[in-house]
Formats: structure tokens, sequence, C-alpha cells
């Protein structure tokens, strides 16, 4: 939520105290994605599977944050904007919420995770 509020602040063209407000959202949000992926890890891979799964989801989010870097600038290029990039990144966000509830949620009709339902 935090990282989608960002990009609503960074959305907003009628002041430059938006865009600061924004960048902190974002940056608050990029300071704590090392301690929730392994917490998201652990909710929905439970046991023996963690240190696997955790191993493979880091090296993946660090060659994806490589290569979104410069995709990111690229589009800055051929766009001219940071507008299209912004809110694409606010659906992304809001996407992976969506897809989180998926993973976490408790009822009987959970997902399947290995032999174990979550």
């Amino acid at each position: 939520m935090i990282i989608m509020t960002g990009f609503i602040f960074l959305l907003l063209p009628t002041a430059e105290l938006f865009l600061y407000i924004g960048a902190f959202f974002l940056g608050a949000s990029a300071s704590m994605i090392p301690i929730v992926i392994p917490q998201i890890t652990s909710v929905v891979y439970r046991g023996e599977t963690f240190d696997v799964v955790y191993s493979k989801y880091s090296t993946i989010l660090s060659m994806a944050s490589a290569v979104w870097v410069s995709v990111i600038g690229l589009l800055y290029t051929w766009l001219g904007s940071y507008r299209m990039i912004f809110t694409g990144g606010f659906f992304l966000a809001a996407a992976s919420v969506g897809l989180l509830h998926l993973f976490i949620k408790k009822e009987s009709g959970g997902v399947k995770v290995g032999n174990q339902e979550t």
C-alpha cells in the first residue's frame, strides 16, 4: 500500500510537495523490501521449503531489479515522461497486492503449496 501511495503522489502534478511526499513513500517502501519479502515467503511457504524458495525468489528479484532500472530509463527516453511509468507501477503494485491476498488466504479453499494448504 505504501508503494501505491507513493505512485499516486508522484502522479499528482499540482504541487512540488506531492513529489517529495511520493518520493518519501517510495523510498520507505524500498527500505522495507529486505524485511517484507522474507516475511511473505515464510507465511506462504512454511517449514522445510522456505530456504529453497526464498533463495530462488531473492535471486530472481535481484536480477529483475537490475534489468528494470534500465527498462525504466529506456521507457523515459521513448515517452519523454515518467507519467506512464508511474501509472504502470501503480497497477503492478495493485496486482501484486491482489495476488498476495490469494496466496495468504487462510480459508479452506486456500492455495496448495507443496503438500500443505495455506
